[in-house]
């Protein structure tokens, strides 16, 4: 019996791969990567997207099947945004999405 199998060596590797990777991310400076969205500019902005999240939100509540605390209400984050996935509706199903690209 190995004391190290190959596997074990393998996921050791992996493990050591993502701990340099977060450790990377970290050390980033945030500044480079986002711009810096000024709150005055954008709270018009802010407050269609929640009332418009709400709204949908709303449509989800009604039209999905009841799960503990809510969980069946949730927006989901896509690569372009938010999105409901898919509702059930009559004879079929709808999906709304809000592109933010």
């Amino acid at each position: 019996m190995e004391i190290f199998p190959e596997h074990s060596v393998t996921r050791f590797v992996i493990l050591y791969l993502d701990i340099t990777l977060i450790l990377q991310l970290f050390t980033m400076q945030l500044t480079d990567q986002w711009p810096v969205i000024s709150y005055p500019e954008w709270k018009d902005t802010l407050a269609t997207v929640h009332l418009w999240t709400q709204i949908v939100g709303k449509i989800r509540l009604r039209k999905m099947p009841w799960l503990n605390h809510s969980w069946h209400v949730t927006l989901y984050v896509t690569p372009d945004g938010l999105s409901t996935g898919t509702v059930p509706y009559q004879h079929g199903i709808f999906q709304i999405d809000f592109n933010f690209m």
